[in-house]
C-alpha cells in the first residue's frame, strides 16, 4: 500500500478539508433553518422547508457526525493525506452532508416512532464506532 510506513499530520491537507467542511455545515443549516432569508434570492431552490422537529434532527445528527469526522481526521488518523485524496474527500463529503440534509430536510411528515427508533440507532453507531476500543476492551478483558 501506498502509505505504509508514511506518517505525516498533514496539516495544510487536513485544514482545507475541515475549512471546507465547516463551510458546507454552515450553508446547510443555513438551508434548514433560513426559510425567510432566501425567499427571493437564487438560494429559494436549495432552501430546506420540511417538518420543523424534522429539521431540528437532522441539524442534530450533522453537527454529531462532524464533530466525529473531525476527531477522526485530526486524532486518530496519522497517516500522510495526498492532495488529489484530499480535493476528492472535500468534495465528496460536502455532497453527502448537503444530501443527507436534503434528503429529511424536505420532509414535511410530522416526527414519529420511527424517527425516534433512527435517533437512537444513530446515537448507538456513533457511540460504537467513536469508542470502539473501549467496548472491544471491556468485551475481551
Amino acid at each position: 500500500m501506498i502509505f505504509i510506513d508514511k506518517y505525516d499530520n498533514s496539516f495544510w491537507n487536513k485544514s482545507l478539508f475541515s475549512g471546507c467542511i465547516i463551510l458546507t455545515l454552515f450553508v446547510t443549516l443555513w438551508l434548514l433553518f433560513a426559510e425567510y432569508a432566501t425567499s427571493n434570492t437564487w438560494l429559494k431552490e436549495y432552501q430546506l422547508i420540511g417538518d420543523l422537529l424534522r429539521r431540528i434532527l437532522i441539524a442534530f445528527c450533522l453537527i454529531i457526525y462532524f464533530m466525529r469526522l473531525q476527531v477522526t481526521v485530526w486524532v486518530f488518523q496519522k497517516r500522510k493525506w495526498t492532495w488529489l485524496e484530499t480535493i476528492t474527500i472535500t468534495v465528496l463529503m460536502s455532497f453527502v452532508l448537503y444530501a443527507y440534509a436534503s434528503a429529511g430536510g424536505n420532509n414535511k411528515q410530522v416526527v414519529g416512532a420511527v424517527e425516534a427508533i433512527g435517533i437512537l440507532l444513530y446515537l448507538s453507531g456513533s457511540y460504537i464506532n467513536t469508542h470502539s476500543k473501549d467496548i472491544l476492551v471491556k468485551l475481551v478483558g
